[in-house]
């Protein structure tokens, strides 16, 4: 016997859930099909901007989420320990720590304060290029400063308003996702095998035990190994030649940091943590795996240890986080990316009343921190199109309604395809620009690309989804 659904969302992540969500808002049920046994909290966290607090309050679940995670400080800081190199901050500064014997370096921002610059303990592969604290209030025209020591331009600052940015926990938002949609709306251990064509315009669904499912509307959110984005005809997404260690560090007692965004970069890879909460601290280890170190990111024994002996130079504070993780609180997978090209030209974002979102449409390298961000995009944006089309009024046969479900999705497609292009290829680009240590980019990047990426960055989060 054939179960028949209005709508079937295919995945439970975060692109998913807020597309189910959002339908419901607008009074349309939706049935979502999770391969695994329980929602999957790969990732731990992530940082979410402007533009997904907005997807958030679109579907009502923002201010509740807020309330359980730091409004946190940005710092960004991209050193080369072989030469004095350039870096970007943003957001209003707030305080300099002044330590030991640091040479200093005076700069004007906003309203005509001053900051203080620490130059990098150059005796170490990890350590800070420079140390500038930045605070995002709730509510200011915030700025990104841009400076270098390489050249002697002086820093610069572009204004910037509204903006949000916080450390999400991948389990609390995919928790509050699933409470605030009605029960039974999520099947777990519900894994699609397979897709045809049905009679009536519908889309036939076999489940891996042998359920059969029909629906008049199928939404791959499946990640990127997605099985509706291979029905669609879209090629499977590309390495990106790198690997990410994520871990959440639990510090029971608290952990005392402020709500400040670090990064070091070495030569051997890029480490970045930023608190959560009071006790959660969300970190990553990215770097390009070596032969030697194929089959480790399965063993998490492996993994920590990896990631500890990379920072055997770095502070207390760098290692008191590894310490702090335990075993099932790590992971590495390797990065991928749809290639570009695909996404802006020929590839299916949508095709009849099928469609994917999230990272099975646009998989990108986490360098601007935008892939869960988008994927809430995707779901505010998709939702209120298909909305368009199944609540529209009037009485019609078969063929009328898969023809408006069929210009809602290519809608969705059309909304979405332009912006997919843009956050993967920027995504792409700085990875390579702020990775790549040739002299020639080197030189472009210390001279005359930094404070545009900086730029870059920004702009992306500004992105408004708008309402239901």
């Amino acid at each position: 016997m054939e179960i028949v659904e209005d709508v079937v969302i295919v995945g439970a992540g975060v692109a998913g859930l807020t597309t189910s969500l959002g339908l419901h808002r607008l009074g349309i049920r939706s049935l979502v099909l999770e391969s695994s046994d329980k929602l999957r909290i790969t990732g731990f966290a992530f940082t979410t901007w402007s533009n997904a607090w907005k997807a958030l309050d679109a579907i009502g679940i923002g201010e509740s989420l807020r309330c359980q995670h730091h409004l946190i400080t940005r710092q960004f800081n991209f050193p080369q320990p072989s030469l004095k190199n350039l870096f970007f901050f943003f957001f209003e500064l707030k305080k300099v720590t002044n330590k030991s014997n640091f040479a200093k370096k005076k700069i004007k921002y906003q309203n005509g304060k001053m900051g203080v610059l620490e130059e990098p303990n150059r005796n170490k592969p990890f350590s800070f290029c420079y140390k500038l604290s930045l605070v995002l209030p709730e509510s200011s025209t915030c700025s990104m400063v841009t400076a270098s020591t390489f050249s002697d331009k002086p820093p610069s600052e572009t204004p910037f308003k509204g903006l949000e940015v916080r450390c999400l926990q991948r389990r609390l938002l995919l928790e509050t996702l699933a409470k605030e949609v009605p029960n039974g709306t999520i099947r777990l251990s519900s894994k699609v095998v397979s897709i045809d064509e049905s009679e009536g315009h519908f889309k036939r669904l076999h489940l891996a035990d042998g359920t059969i499912l029909k629906t008049k509307v199928l939404i791959g959110c499946d990640g990127v190994n997605s099985v509706v984005a291979k029905w669609l005809g879209l090629q499977k997404p590309a390495f990106a030649g790198r690997s990410d260690v994520r871990g959440n560090a639990h510090f029971k007692s608290g952990h005392g940091f402020e709500p400040k965004f670090k990064q070091l970069v070495g030569k051997v890879g890029r480490l970045g943590f930023l608190p959560c909460d009071d006790e959660n601290v969300f970190w990553f280890f990215s770097w390009i795996p070596a032969t030697k170190e194929e089959g480790m990111e399965e063993d998490p024994i492996k993994l920590k240890q990896f990631v500890a002996n990379e920072l055997k130079d770095a502070s207390d504070e760098m290692k008191s986080i590894i310490e702090n993780t335990s075993l099932e609180c790590i992971i590495s997978s390797p990065l991928r990316y749809r290639k570009p090209l695909e996404l802006l030209l020929w590839g299916n974002i949508s095709k009849g009343n099928v469609c994917v979102a999230g990272d099975a449409l646009h998989p990108m390298t986490p360098d601007l921190g935008q892939g869960a961000c988008s994927a809430m995009e995707d779901g505010v944006i998709l939702a209120r199109c298909l909305g368009e089309a199944l609540l529209k009024p009037g009485v019609e046969d078969d063929d009328e309604e898969y023809k408006r479900i069929e210009m809602g999705l290519k809608k969705y497609g059309r909304e979405r395809r332009w912006r997919s292009f843009d956050l993967v290829t920027t995504a792409f680009m700085v990875g390579f620009v702020l990775r790549n240590d040739g002299k020639m980019i080197r030189y472009l990047r210390d001279k005359f690309l930094l404070g545009f990426i900086a730029g870059l960055l920004l702009r992306k989060a500004g992105f408004d989804c708008g309402k239901l």
